[in-house]
């Protein structure tokens, strides 16, 4: 509290008694004396100068400008008030600290659902890919067949005809066709993409009707020995190499080892530079 503020307080209940007298200055003046000298021991008041600075003894009473109670009385209507702003305060700041713990909990777990949504759309939509390509693959090799009974049909498809067909089936067709043709350029090495003039793009199934890619998802067809029948493996007319390049043939070993993981071990995957043989 300021000293002029202490000094009209006291004035003030002195005019409520009736008892102030015309030196008042001069008695507020030994008060403060009073209070340099013995108030911290025996009042527990300081007194501060203009600075903020703590003042004693040696310091004369006009330069006090501060007072201040070491131990302040309170009442018990104050000390209530007190307690219940602190407990309201204190609510307040558990209150504040669960609600950013739970926003950062919810964020978290928003951002985990969003990532495994967006996986398990993926995986679906490349499942439905898969689906796309398999109906691909079974009508290049009805058509393989057909040129087996009636060698004046084509060993191919145009692409035009293969999505037409596909689009009487499957409505998601126009928008997955895009992956369908990539994942046949990227993945499916077992069809041949080529181009013709006067009918476009065309696609054809390499080899017999068994799997021979990786377009096929069904899990019965399976290699029926766990242990391989010889040291030295080799498959015949399932591509060709000609034109392709080091990541074609990367594809084929990859979906080799997938393939033959359950047969044992094996050491080497060679590609024949001329013809169609691959040797593991």
């Amino acid at each position: 509290m300021s000293v002029v503020s202490a000094e009209g307080l006291v004035k003030l209940d002195a005019d409520s008694t009736r008892d102030i007298r015309k030196d008042f200055h001069i008695v507020w003046k030994h008060v403060l004396y009073l209070l340099l000298h013995i108030g911290k021991a025996h009042f527990n008041i300081v007194c501060y100068d203009a600075s903020g600075r703590e003042i004693g003894s040696i310091s004369d009473p006009i330069e006090v400008s501060e007072l201040e109670s070491l131990q302040p009385y309170f009442s018990g209507t104050c000390r209530l008030k007190r307690l219940i702003t602190w407990l309201f305060r204190l609510c307040l700041t558990i209150i504040g600290i669960l609600v950013v713990v739970g926003l950062l909990i919810g964020v978290v777990l928003l951002l985990r659902w969003i990532r495994i949504s967006r996986i398990k759309a993926t995986e679906k939509r490349l499942a439905r890919v898969r689906d796309l390509v398999a109906d691909i693959v079974r009508m290049l090799q009805q058509q393989i067949r057909e040129n087996e009974a009636n060698p004046e049909q084509p060993l191919y498809i145009p692409v035009c005809v293969l999505r037409e067909r596909l689009r009487q089936q499957n409505m998601d067709v126009a928008e997955l066709w895009s992956d369908v043709v990539r994942y046949v350029y990227d993945v499916e090495t077992c069809i041949s993409v080529q181009e013709w003039r006067g009918i476009g793009e065309t696609w054809q199934w390499q080899g017999g009707t068994g799997w021979q890619g990786s377009a096929l998802s069904d899990q019965s067809q399976r290699t029926p020995f766990m242990t391989p029948p010889t040291e030295c493996l080799k498959i015949r007319n399932m591509f060709s190499t000609d034109g392709m390049d080091q990541r074609g043939k990367q594809r084929i070993k990859r979906e080799l080892l997938k393939r033959l993981t359950s047969c044992g071990s094996i050491l080497h995957i060679g590609l024949d530079s001329v013809g169609n043989k691959v040797g593991a």
